[in-house]
């Protein structure tokens, strides 16, 4: 990816909440309905749905279909999303006191 499109893709907040509570997550296949997305980032729907879709666009993100419902999760194998992970988890191990909640309560989510 070049760089231009790693600081798009990467340069939102918005965005890297996204990814950080799909990579917390202790079973990394697990899969986020935007419903739960919304809970968890504190993103309104129509800003959630932009980022899925740029998160989508650039690879780092699928959806997945179960039934009717469509929910999303990291393209696990993707290097770029590897490497995030281990990112998040780094910084995690760093600061061992602050919850994901309160991370993202930190971050200016709603509460």
């Amino acid at each position: 990816m070049p760089e231009e499109q790693a600081e798009r893709v990467l340069g939102s907040i918005g965005r890297l909440r996204i990814l950080r509570v799909m990579a917390e997550n202790p079973r990394l296949e697990a899969s986020f309905s935007l419903y739960r997305l919304k809970a968890l980032t504190g993103i309104g729907d129509s800003n959630l749905k932009i980022h899925i879709a740029t998160l989508m666009r650039y690879g780092l993100v699928e959806e997945v279909r179960l039934g009717h419902q469509r929910r999303y999760r990291l393209v696990r194998g993707e290097p770029l999303v590897e490497a995030l992970i281990q990112v998040f988890r780094i910084f995690a191990t760093r600061h061992p006191n602050r919850t994901p909640q309160t991370r993202f309560n930190e971050s200016g989510a709603k509460k």
